[in-house]
């Protein structure tokens, strides 16, 4: 049964005029599979068969309601019925975008995210990625083995008004987010076949650059997203499909007795810095020693950095 926690919220950063003692940057990353690990996500594909006749019928169906001979449920259900969708399936392929393979930036967001509402104390970030309608038995295993019984209890949804230091930064319903990623794109790599899985995969070594964009930010924002990215510890990340089911560090198996799926350790690149001039002296070294500086004093025991280390 799942528990009602409190958590401390506080007032939102503005999102639609510059704070002038927090600064604007690009997070430039680099993101590369290790030697040992597979790494696979797909889109869906589907198909919706229409009618040629559909217009005659969908006039016919208005003209009904509005003359009475139907109410609002029959007609909404008669309209309905003209569409049948008899082919939504997942890719087995990766997307690509101008013949380039790569990973949506919502997917590396969410993943990110998680990552640092796992580390942060419950008494401080909401989990608003999880849903809450599921009941905890209904909870993926291996994703509650690993993530801890912890993220089935209920936290109470942020608001603009009211928000906890995670949904500050990467938004919450009603607020949008400070920090925006770009896709993934690979830039060195190329993928195989896997016939047991039927998908295509992306190969081990593979590489891939990413860019985040973060307005009115402080170094504890960029402790929280530097958290998220494993910068700190530099460990492997975990994304995309299979990453439970074929890592036994998290709780699966190797595939075909010798690979993991879906690790990608990330590094800093460059960053620069838009509008604001609170950081032209700062090199990458001393960008990440200020955040994690600032993310450990602010927060102390209410975030644990090598918690999930793999």
């Amino acid at each position: 049964m799942s528990q009602e926690l409190s958590i401390a919220k506080k007032q939102y950063t503005p999102r639609d005029k510059l704070d002038k003692d927090r600064f604007n940057i690009k997070l430039s990353f680099e993101a590369e599979v290790p030697s040992n690990s597979y790494l696979f996500t797909g889109t869906f594909t589907g198909r919706i068969d229409t009618y040629s006749h559909q217009i005659n019928v969908l006039e016919n169906i208005a003209q009904k309601y509005l003359s009475g001979e139907v109410n609002e449920d029959e007609a909404i259900n008669a309209i309905y019925s003209q569409h049948k969708v008899f082919e939504i399936k997942p890719s087995r392929k990766p997307p690509r975008y101008l013949d380039k393979i790569i990973i949506p930036g919502s997917s590396i967001k969410g993943v990110i995210r998680s990552r640092v509402e796992y580390k942060c104390s419950p008494s401080i970030s909401c989990y608003s990625v999880e849903d809450r309608a599921l009941p905890p038995q209904q909870f993926y295993k291996r994703h509650v083995k690993y993530w801890g019984r912890e993220v089935v209890n209920a936290r109470g949804t942020c608001t603009p008004d009211n928000v906890c230091i995670v949904c500050d930064l990467f938004g919450a319903p009603e607020l949008q987010s400070r920090a925006y990623f770009s896709d993934m794109i690979m830039t060195r790599g190329e993928t195989s076949f896997l016939s047991s899985l039927g998908i295509e995969a992306i190969n081990p070594n593979s590489k891939f650059n990413l860019e985040v964009y973060c307005i009115n930010s402080s170094f504890l924002d960029l402790g929280l997203l530097f958290t998220g990215f494993e910068i700190f510890t530099g460990s492997y990340v975990p994304i995309c499909a299979y990453k439970y089911r074929y890592n036994p560090k998290i709780d699966g198996e190797y595939y075909m007795g010798k690979y993991v799926f879906g690790l990608v350790k990330f590094s800093i690149k460059g960053f620069k810095e838009y509008l604001s001039k609170i950081l032209p002296n700062l090199t990458i070294n001393d960008l990440v020693l200020k955040s994690r500086e600032t993310l450990v004093n602010t927060l102390k025991d209410k975030i644990d950095l090598g918690k999930g280390v793999i």
